[in-house]
């Protein structure tokens, strides 16, 4: 991680409320990527931002279909499912699943829509209980 990315990180993490737990997700070009180093400038993160830090060990691949959807605001659920794009949202889904298994809610963890879905709502995301 550069300099800047790591000094820019710091300042956001430092700003985040302390009851905001914070999880760590690598995005990258290639899977050649050093477990240790990964791991070493989460511990780097964490010391400086003075608070626990979480990471996901495994990166995610980066996607041009994925970006290309973020960028003109599309629903990343809508894309065909294959390549890097299955392993990207397989990995987001892995993520999503864990974070809601932390709340209080009872409910069921509710299925991701079906690929190129005209209707992106999933039901219980936004549920006011």
């Amino acid at each position: 991680m550069a300099p800047t990315q790591r000094a820019t990180l710091v300042t956001m993490l430092r700003a985040t409320p302390a009851n905001t737990e914070v999880l760590l997700v690598r995005i990258v070009k290639t899977k050649r990527v050093d477990e240790e180093d990964w791991k070493k400038d989460a511990l780097i993160l964490g010391r400086l931002a003075d608070r626990e830090m979480r990471y996901v060990a495994e990166p995610l691949p980066r996607s041009a279909p994925v970006e290309t959807a973020h960028n003109t605001g599309r629903s990343v659920w809508t894309l065909p499912r294959r390549d890097c794009t299955l392993e990207f949202l397989n990995g987001i889904e892995t993520i999503a699943h864990a974070a809601w298994t932390r709340l209080p809610s009872k409910r069921p963890w509710p299925p991701m829509p079906a690929p190129a879905s005209v209707d992106v709502y999933v039901p219980g995301w936004t549920d006011a209980e």
